[in-house]
């Protein structure tokens, strides 16, 4: 859920999107904002891991979260 039920996000399509289960679980109810921070954060991290591996220095910027439509 994009806003958490706990949040009072409901279970509309517009609400939902696919996550894997450790990752679910990781931002678990966090409200929206905070989810898009520790995203970009964690493909970052994903990205200079595979940088370090591939011998590359430089590390390319995360793109931003963007859910489709938010939930009102």
């Amino acid at each position: 859920h994009l806003l958490a039920q706990s949040l009072g996000g409901g279970d509309e399509l517009s609400n939902l999107v696919l996550c894997h289960p450790g990752c679910n679980s990781h931002l678990g109810d966090r409200p929206v904002a905070k989810k898009q921070e520790i995203r970009a954060k964690m493909i970052a991290n994903r990205a200079r891991v595979a940088s370090k591996k591939a011998g590359a220095t430089a590390v390319p910027a995360a793109p931003p979260f963007r859910p489709a439509t938010a939930p009102k």
